[in-house]
């Protein structure tokens, strides 16, 4: 991670087995993540390096537009996802990643990892409420996730997981440790 950013990273239980798998995936491709009450992606394009998107989100009643271009995907077998690049105009600077993993026992994951900084004076004195509607972002973004891995009435096989179910670890710009939250 790149120094100066402030660094944030995500990890969510979305389930188990392979339709948890298959869902997890199929929600990445639709641009699931993004919650629709106040979030918006134009166009939801395929999951292409140097496809660009425009991020769309709603904060203090205004609807702001942020360009981003994808920079590198992942297919492997037990990891899919991509991340984006922010463009000029966008309020930050910086990369998302957005990833879904399943480990060794077929557990399913969400991963969200971020690197940003405020992009303009603007966005700097704004700092605060930044980081708190990025903070709303990660929590909603696992939230969408979780609602359509599971959204679509079947038995999905599932276990009791205390301290897995939501973990998220947060890494100042000057940190070296992360802070588990």
């Amino acid at each position: 991670m790149p120094h100066g950013y402030a660094h944030h990273e995500q990890r969510v239980y979305l389930g188990m087995g392979d339709r948890s798998w298959e869902r997890a995936k199929q929600a990445l491709r639709q641009w699931a993540m993004f919650p629709a009450s106040w979030t918006a992606v134009h166009p939801k394009p395929t999951l292409d390096v140097g496809a660009q998107v425009l991020v769309s989100a709603k904060l203090l009643g205004l609807w702001w537009h942020n360009p981003t271009r994808i920079v590198y995907t992942i297919d492997e077998s037990d990891e899919f996802g991509f991340a984006y690049g922010t463009l000029p105009g966008h309020l930050a600077q910086g990369e998302e990643r957005f990833s879904v993993e399943r480990d060794a026992e077929g557990n399913v994951y969400y991963l969200l990892r971020v690197f940003s900084r405020p992009s303009f004076w603007g966005a700097k004195l704004l700092r605060a409420y930044m980081r708190m509607q990025q903070v709303r972002f990660r929590e909603d973004s696992a939230q969408a996730m979780l609602n359509f891995v599971r959204a679509d009435g079947s038995q999905l096989e599932s276990r009791h997981r205390a301290a897995d179910d939501f973990k998220m670890l947060v890494y100042d710009q000057d940190l070296h440790e992360p802070i588990a939250l």
